[in-house]
């Protein structure tokens, strides 16, 4: 199957993609983590199918190269204020916003990613959250900030 084929690929290659991509993983593992914490011990089985539909689109998010909030990216601002109505919702709130009307434009090919980009993802939200918020430490805040920061000039 795809996950025994591909599992060696992904172990070796994610680390890196997740050290290029940082500000998407450490933004979307945060949320995820936000709601997972906030999400109530014995919820119905409604409410936890809207939560692991949260982090596999968010997992998802991390994986579309052209969804980058840094300064130097195409979309650097528009990927920027969806981020901001994602984080500006309560953490009980499992609702996906959907993607903004300028992600039609995008070519269908550059929304492409690998499953098993999005099932390491995923199956990391936990971990990757907890590191995120241990490296942002006391500079979290309200607003996300990645687009302040320079995408490196070197490709992954």
């Amino acid at each position: 199957d795809v996950y025994n084929f591909m599992t060696p690929w992904a172990v070796g290659e994610c680390p890196r993609f997740v050290t290029y991509f940082w500000p998407m993983y450490s933004f979307w593992m945060q949320e995820s983590l936000r709601r997972i914490e906030a999400f109530p011990e014995n919820a119905p089985p409604e409410q936890t199918k809207k939560l692991q539909h949260f982090v596999r689109q968010a997992a998802y998010l991390n994986c579309v190269w052209v969804y980058d909030p840094r300064n130097g990216t195409v979309w650097s601002k528009l990927v920027t204020e969806h981020m901001q109505i994602v984080k500006d919702r309560p953490s009980s709130d499992l609702e996906f916003p959907d993607l903004p009307e300028w992600f039609n434009e995008v070519p269908e090919k550059l929304m492409w990613v690998a499953d098993p980009c999005t099932f390491w993802g995923q199956a990391m939200t936990c971990n990757l959250g907890y590191i995120a918020r241990d490296l942002t430490g006391d500079k979290a805040g309200s607003d996300v900030c990645w687009d302040r920061v320079q995408v490196p000039t070197y490709g992954y």
